[in-house]
């Protein structure tokens, strides 16, 4: 049974800061520098070909409705407020763009050689920008899409879990609520990097409540290493990200442009106006009050929200 609330958002006034990144596992997280970035030189990802359309020249994508791959995890600010957020993203992207050769950001001929560091056909543009739809905040990562999980018993077993464990972790007492003052989690963006992989915004969350979240997450699962052993699952596979971000872009295959060129050419073009009015601004702020734990029948949230796709979805009120 589906909770099933509404979500909200709204604008007020703060300041930014700067954030770490780590991956932590149920004994708890650690303060790291960012592991990915900014880098001074660029990966192409070969999962990207999974989500682009069937039709594609590139795409190894399905044409199922759920899609081929299968990942569990947790996230907010998803659906995005894109009342909000679509046109200072879009904005931002412009911006991101001009970072980079004109020949990695349009498509190219399909007869084009193959990029042979990849295997990708650059019938994709080298740099994917990804649409403002798919912009989310990780919680947390209850099994990644690379686990390569096909079993649909497996599956069912592992998402039956996997929900049971965050249902539990949303009524421990430090779980963020109306009880303890902490019923909206407040996102305001705080910087950009491009990273060899991918390209992201970071987020500061102002109340605490993401990092009370991620804790009773943590803790839960910690609680059931053994039970959850006994029916098959790794509780190691659990990933929370000591980082608050929204991925923006990641690669098809390895640009064409100088990796310290596009690094150079976002710290002037870019950060620089990262608070700016027609940018994000100084004062924008984002809320909410709800979480939703999802399957990825496709890679990097590229789903739609849906009773096929969301699992389970739980409001701080």
């Amino acid at each position: 049974k589906l909770i099933v609330f509404v979500l909200g958002f709204i604008m007020s006034s703060s300041k930014p800061s700067l954030l770490t990144t780590t991956n932590a596992l149920s004994k708890g997280h650690s303060n790291k520098p960012i592991n990915d970035g900014p880098a001074n030189f660029f990966e192409a990802d070969p999962e990207l070909t999974k989500i682009l359309p069937p039709q594609h020249p590139s795409s190894t994508a399905t044409t199922t409705t759920k899609g081929s791959e299968f990942g569990l995890l947790a996230v907010t600010l998803w659906p995005p407020p894109l009342d909000i957020l679509r046109e200072p993203y879009n904005t931002f992207l412009s911006c991101v763009r001009d970072c980079f050769d004109k020949q990695d950001i349009l498509a190219q001929p399909h007869d084009v050689a193959k990029d042979s560091s990849s295997g990708i056909g650059p019938a994709a543009a080298a740099v994917y920008m990804y649409p403002p739809e798919c912009l989310h905040v990780t919680i947390s990562t209850f099994h990644p899409f690379t686990k390569r999980t096909t079993d649909k018993s497996k599956q069912a077993v592992l998402m039956e879990q996997w929900r049971d464990i965050l249902i539990h972790a949303s009524q421990r007492p430090e779980w963020p609520s109306s009880r303890n003052n902490k019923n909206k989690l407040k996102f305001r963006i705080c910087g950009a990097q491009i990273g060899q992989k991918a390209g992201i915004l970071l987020w500061e969350e102002l109340t605490g409540a993401l990092h009370d979240m991620r804790n009773c997450i943590s803790r839960e699962t910690a609680s059931r290493v053994d039970s959850l052993a006994k029916v098959g699952i790794d509780a190691n596979t659990l990933m929370i990200p000591n980082i608050v971000h929204s991925t923006f872009l990641r690669f098809h295959h390895v640009p064409i442009s100088k990796c310290e060129g596009v690094q150079a050419k976002f710290s002037n073009l870019v950060l620089p106006h990262l608070f700016s009015d027609d940018m994000f601004g100084s004062d924008l702020v984002v809320e909410t009050d709800q979480i939703r734990m999802v399957c990825e029948w496709t890679p990097y949230m590229h789903i739609p929200c849906n009773d096929d796709h969301v699992l389970l979805e739980v409001s701080l009120l």
